[in-house]
């Protein structure tokens, strides 16, 4: 009876021991390609959502590059029938303001023009004009420095009626709003009474407030703007409102050092995190 018992078992034991030795590298076989595919599969995941974000993030700077470029067109197109009106060049080469208004204001507001700014030779600022979003016209009668401006003195120096357009970001004292400004020559009407060699009368600034940009921007590219100036400083975004404190735009802002390593590439540099409460 002993004995066998002892061989039932012995049977018993060596049985789970050839089921050991036989289920035992499968099972480790199994969990070693379970864990591989795991990782496999997360890579790869990982690898398509960030190549998915990177490729939305070129395709929406395409988009806002271009809709920059389609403003500025219709900057140039719209600062172009102020500037070829007849009658303007002769009223800024006099330094007759209220006949400048009169020439531009109507053209101003039946194109659109939020702000138009209209400077003589000497850089002075004969007639200056903000549209409000109702289309009330507002005349700003005080000098704002634009005729020093960079983009309004290199047309200036230039004196020539088919210099090309200047472009920048800037902020109107008038109100405290940036803009989107876009400045070309009035060329010398025949008749106007110009100094000798002279071949502009003055300069047209046409700009569009970003608080009106940057939705535009922001719905045709789907995804959320931020416009950087020329230090890093974060000017506007459509991620907060516009009226937002100094301290949620600076949490947006990036040094000086990254902002032009930025300018400087053709290449996605880094991705940084921002949390808002």
């Amino acid at each position: 009876m002993g004995w066998h018992y002892f061989f039932k078992y012995g049977a018993s034991r060596n049985l789970m021991s050839i089921r050991t030795k036989v289920i035992l590298p499968f099972l480790l076989l199994t969990l070693v390609i379970a864990v591989t595919g795991v990782f496999v599969v997360t890579r790869l995941v990982a690898d398509s959502l960030n190549e998915r974000l990177l490729n939305q993030l070129l395709e929406a700077g395409r988009v806002v590059s271009d809709d920059f470029v389609r403003q500025e067109i219709q900057h140039v197109e719209t600062g172009r029938i102020v500037a070829f009106t007849r009658g303007l060049s002769e009223a800024l080469a006099e330094g007759d303001g209220k006949k400048v208004t009169e020439l531009a204001s109507p053209i101003a507001g039946g194109m659109g023009i939020e702000n138009l700014v209209v400077i003589d030779r000497q850089g002075w600022e004969l007639t200056h004009l903000i549209f409000t979003a109702d289309g009330q016209m507002q005349e700003v009668e005080k000098q704002i420095g634009a005729g020093a401006s960079p983009m309004v003195q290199a047309i200036l120096q230039s004196n020539d009626s088919d210099s090309l357009p200047e472009r920048g970001l800037g902020i109107n004292p008038a109100n405290g709003k940036y803009y989107y400004f876009t400045a070309i020559p009035v060329p010398v009407e025949t008749d106007a009474p110009v100094a000798m060699g002279d071949h502009i009368s003055g300069v047209v600034i046409v700009g569009t407030s970003l608080d009106t940009f940057l939705p535009y921007l922001k719905a045709t590219s789907l995804a959320d703007v931020i416009i950087y100036g020329g230090n890093g400083q974060a000017l506007a975004t459509s991620l907060i409102s516009l009226n937002a404190d100094d301290k949620s735009l600076e949490t947006l802002s990036i040094s000086d050092v990254e902002f032009q390593e930025i300018i400087n590439s053709n290449e996605i540099l880094a991705f940084r995190q921002i949390e808002s409460s």
